[in-house]
């Protein structure tokens, strides 16, 4: 079997430094790639890096670091876009209080005001 002629000289290197065939071809495999479920992308709510981001660092255990070497990206831009996106799934979570009454101090001086 004839593989190209590059590999064939490769092999024959490789021969000649003692590594079997096995090795050798095992060595030519292309390595397993880590893929992404496309249902993350579901949420319209979050842009895709958020998305990815925080696939990659809540199910597949990745730090913000390895995530970043992974898209090529900044690892404070990997955070960011993981903050945000959580920040965003709270946000949509979260049940809606009544409009205009929430518990911040602004609004609970228009409620008293409201009272009076």
């Amino acid at each position: 079997m004839t593989l190209n002629p590059d590999y064939d000289v490769l092999v024959d290197n490789l021969r000649d430094k003692g590594m079997s065939y096995s090795e050798i071809f095992s060595m030519l495999q292309p390595k397993t790639v880590n893929t992404i479920p496309l249902e993350i992308l579901n949420n319209r709510n979050l842009g895709m890096l958020e998305s990815i981001s925080i696939y990659l660092k809540d199910e597949k255990d990745m730090t913000y670091s390895q995530i970043a070497k992974v898209l090529k990206r900044d690892d404070r831009t990997i955070w960011t876009s993981y903050n945000k996106g959580k920040n965003k799934l709270e946000m949509a979570n979260k049940p809606k209080g009544i409009k205009g009454y929430e518990s911040k101090q602004g609004n609970i001086k228009k409620l008293r005001g409201g009272l009076k």
